[in-house]
């Protein structure tokens, strides 16, 4: 995302993407900040890098590329802390993303584990067609007196919008 962005459209001195979760919903977020292209623009070519590459990464991955990221994740969540800090970080996320679970690492592990390549090509299938499922929030120093973007329209109840979004589902402690 960054190369292709960043480095070779030169959108921005600012080029991201990253995993978040936040009050139950996982997401894939981007981040782009640019004073030589619009947000439009900006989304655009976001929007064409990433349904492009999830295609591509449909047809061309193979159970060996799975199993190789899995047993990368597996590592990572089940590695112990190597310091107090890292083990109080550890902590402080599932007390607080996690809503207490303590065992979410362990958890989540385990259900790498058994992701196969058909599970994670039915996962791009049905949940990472981003045709109308992204929403842009732009929110610079300028956006009071620029307006709103060309493109966008202002989103007064993010509620509304969750509302319509079937396929989430958030989750908590039981």
């Amino acid at each position: 995302y960054f190369t292709e962005l960043r480095t070779h459209q030169q959108l921005g001195y600012v080029v991201a993407g990253f995993s978040s979760s936040s009050n139950g919903f996982c997401a894939l977020g981007t981040l782009i900040q640019s004073q030589s292209h619009g947000a439009l623009d900006c989304f655009e070519r976001s929007h064409k890098f990433l349904t492009t590459h999830l295609s591509e990464m449909k047809t061309s991955l193979t159970q060996e590329d799975v199993d190789a990221v899995k047993e990368s994740i597996v590592t990572e969540l089940t590695q112990a802390p190597n310091s107090l800090n890292e083990r109080e970080g550890r902590f402080t996320v599932m007390a607080g993303n996690y809503h207490g679970d303590f065992d979410f690492f362990d958890k989540l592990a385990k259900c790498v584990e058994n992701i196969s390549l058909p599970d994670l090509q039915c996962f791009i299938d049905e949940n990472l067609k981003l045709q109308d499922s992204l929403v842009l929030l732009y929110n610079g120093i300028d956006s009071p007196k620029s307006g709103v973007p060309e493109g966008f329209d202002v989103i007064g109840d993010y509620q509304e919008i969750l509302n319509t979004w079937t396929r989430v589902h958030p989750y908590k402690k039981s």
